[in-house]
């Protein structure tokens, strides 16, 4: 038996809190519902307010929690009106980007309601939207100014959020440059800002990252594509945080979409093919207001980790008579870079150069690789005052060649010339036949059976239309052996004949030889039609080890 209240005081309160939390529920459930129609009813004249009427935005479901002023909605869009975009266009005032936003569940906390109520104000403290697909179209004209025309009369004076968070958003960024129309896709990642504000009535404030005052991007699974590109461009994560200013690039990955025969079936022969991949590519000093206002690329320093770089050039007689124009040498790769670029220092760690060919004869491959690369690229940029004070960019280079053999090499290419000149000094020390047989084997057709180079000094200047080098390639002790070609040529008896006249007569055994000075070698190669940067390199070097080891006296 329960028993009672010792005083009718407690009994009278204990019912009198009842009603009133009771009445509290009421009112609170009865201030939801108010707020959610008022959401519903008004959302067309608050978006046109927050976007000047370029946007239309609607949403399926709305939950409110006028207790812990929180709000969940579900099936939220936001779409471009057309028809206002085009007269903007009309005006040339549209923006430099428009959205179309879709978002299964988006998860706001900390309303101030009372702005919200008279229309002025939207303020919160936290939104988060989860799973999102953003497209964000580029427009060549955009601009940032408004016509007073388009402006509200009733325009909000501020929206706020002290943190937006955007959890595995599904990102399309679509946009033109000339003639070409690109994409870039995202999916999966984070991206934290803090501080966020916009007001509609203010001029655009640039010291903010859009609007927010720090901001912090992880984005995964990347793929860039332009019109008819041959290539796929991929990586796996970028990161970027606006306080530091720092930003990274994991996984990159460029390779042709095709297989090899596919690929120069399209292009035509006698072209470079490329692949490249690096684990890491770190941005220290990235000023994203200059790109974000200017589109001017400023960067302080970049460092590709572990970057391995392949070309190949096919020697085949090219399929399409038509080949189309040479692609530019480095210094006019720069010039063609559709936005102002300035990248003071660009550093290569432990990074990896390959360069292969086909043999016209066998279509065997050959493949020459420079290892363990480290060095530095200084001056990359294409802005002519930057350029009227440093007209070069250098590059100096060390490692191994064919995994032994030291290298060095100094780059210098000169920015402001038209035809893309340039120059290469490079040393190598310490070559041995184990190093390069394979590769000579299949790109000369013989067996180099020994051979040692101990220091050979290389000195390259040309530009697009030809180059010129002075070669001093001192060696010792070599020896052929001439291969067959296919099961028509001469038998084996006489290729071994051939070997030892070719050994005895065709070559010099070393350089120099007994009692005699050392040969120098000086090459002169036009560029023609076919011979891109790569090849053309490997072409004087190739000609100045025949002019150092093949006798021209009769």
């Amino acid at each position: 038996m329960l028993k009672r209240f010792p005083h009718k005081k407690f009994r009278y309160a204990g019912i009198t809190v009842a009603i009133l939390f009771v009445g509290f529920i009421i009112v609170g459930e009865g201030l939801s519902y108010h707020y959610k129609n008022l959401i519903r009813s008004r959302l067309d004249v608050l978006s046109a307010k927050a976007t000047d009427s370029l946007y239309h935005i609607s949403i399926e479901g709305i939950r409110i929690n006028i207790f812990n002023q929180d709000v969940t909605v579900f099936g939220l869009k936001m779409v471009v009106d057309s028809t206002i975009l085009e007269k903007l266009i009309a005006a040339h005032a549209a923006p430099r980007a428009i959205l179309n936003v879709e978002v299964p569940q988006a998860y706001v906390s900390g309303v101030k309601w009372s702005g919200l109520s008279k229309e002025t104000k939207l303020d919160c403290k936290k939104v988060a939207f989860y799973h999102p697909k953003i497209i964000v179209t580029i427009l060549q004209n955009g601009s940032r100014k408004k016509p007073k025309a388009f402006e509200q009369e009733a325009m909000l004076q501020r929206v706020s959020a002290k943190q937006i968070l955007i959890e595995d958003p599904q990102l399309t960024l679509r946009g033109q440059d000339s003639n070409t129309q690109y994409i870039v896709q995202t999916k999966g990642g984070k991206i934290t800002a803090e501080d966020w504000a916009t007001y509609p009535h203010k001029p655009y404030d640039s010291t903010r990252f859009f609007g927010a005052a720090s901001a912090n991007i992880e984005l995964l699974n990347a793929q860039y594509s332009f019109t008819n590109n041959l290539y796929r461009y991929t990586f796996d994560k970028l990161s970027f945080n606006t306080k530091t200013n720092n930003a990274s690039i994991g996984g990159l990955d460029i390779r042709p979409l095709m297989s090899q025969e596919d690929f120069y079936e399209i292009v035509g022969y006698r072209r470079d093919m490329y692949t490249c991949h690096t684990p890491q590519v770190s941005f220290y000093g990235l000023d994203w207001k200059s790109l974000i206002l200017r589109q001017t690329f400023f960067v302080g320093q970049i460092t590709f980790s572990e970057p391995d770089f392949s070309v190949f050039y096919s020697k085949r007689p090219p399929l399409n008579p038509a080949l189309g124009a040479l692609p530019p040498y480095p210094a006019q790769r720069l010039q063609e870079v559709p936005f102002a670029l300035n990248i003071p220092v660009l550093n290569i760690s432990n990074g990896t150069v390959r360069y292969g060919e086909s043999n016209l004869k066998t279509g065997a491959h050959g493949t020459l690789e420079f290892n363990y690369l480290n060095g530095s690229f200084y001056n990359l940029t294409n802005r002519k005052e930057l350029i009227d004070n440093i007209p070069i960019c250098r590059a100096v280079l060390h490692g191994k060649f064919m995994h032994q053999a030291a290298l060095g090499a100094v780059f210098d290419f000169v920015l402001n010339s038209p035809k893309g000149a340039f120059s290469v000094n490079g040393i190598v020390k310490d070559l041995q036949a184990s190093q390069i047989r394979e590769q000579v084997s299949a790109l000369a057709t013989v067996e180099l059976k020994s051979l040692k180079v101990s220091q050979a000094i290389i000195r390259i200047a040309g530009n697009t239309d030809s180059t010129h080098g002075r070669f001093s390639i001192p060696y010792n002790n070599l020896k052929l052996i001439l291969k067959k070609w296919d099961a028509n040529d001469s038998d084996v008896h006489s290729m071994l004949l051939l070997s030892f006249l070719a050994n005895k007569l065709l070559i010099y055994p070393d350089n120099p030889m007994p009692d005699d000075t050392l040969r120098l070698a000086r090459t002169s190669i036009i560029r023609g039609q076919t011979r891109s940067f790569f090849q053309i390199i490997w072409k004087n070097i190739f000609q100045a080890c025949i002019q150092s080891a093949v006798r021209n006296d009769g």
